[in-house]
């Protein structure tokens, strides 16, 4: 028996890895401003599963950044806010995740029909 739940949380852990590799490839642009490859996986595992499970990958994906060393903390409060609730946020991507999917695989059987 396939336990959905533990699938969908190493799912999510994957995803959170494959985002960290991502953020550190170097896309600084001048000086101050940077894009961040790592929310790709974050997206996706958004669309593809919701909110809860981009949610807790955006919370890995903060938490590792500390694991790693790639956070620059100057307070408590701004480690909390930058890299817990700023990663956590990306999970609304995954709000209309189920309207999303209902339209990729409407559209792919309007072409296997075709």
């Amino acid at each position: 028996m396939v336990n959905k739940r533990l699938l969908v949380l190493l799912e999510c852990a994957i995803f959170a890895a494959i985002g960290l590799i991502l953020s550190l490839v170097p896309t600084d642009i001048g000086s101050s401003f940077s894009i961040s490859l790592g929310m790709i996986p974050i997206y996706v595992i958004g669309i593809r599963r919701g909110f809860w499970a981009a949610g807790f990958t955006g919370l890995l994906w903060g938490l590792l950044h500390f694991v790693v060393g790639k956070a620059y903390i100057l307070t408590p409060w701004q480690a909390v806010i930058e890299y817990v609730i700023a990663f956590v946020f990306v999970a609304f991507a995954g709000i209309n995740s189920s309207k999303i999917r209902y339209l990729i695989i409407a559209k792919s059987y309007k072409k296997q029909s075709a």
